[in-house]
């Protein structure tokens, strides 16, 4: 088994990073785990709730 990352040991090596992408940290991303509507439903509910506080 090849360390990808020193940080990551845990990740086997037979998958390959997406291509361009990286997290916060830098470090390659080797599956999306993060985004779509979980995410996208938490910015329309903080939005929600700025324009009722500032209202």
């Amino acid at each position: 088994m090849a360390m990808v990352d020193a940080e990551a040991p845990f990740l086997e090596g037979g998958e390959e990073p997406l291509a361009g992408v990286s997290d916060f940290r830098g470090r390659p991303v080797y599956h999306v785990t993060s985004g779509g509507w979980r995410s996208a439903i938490f910015v329309a509910g903080m939005h929600s709730l700025h324009c009722i506080s500032y209202s």
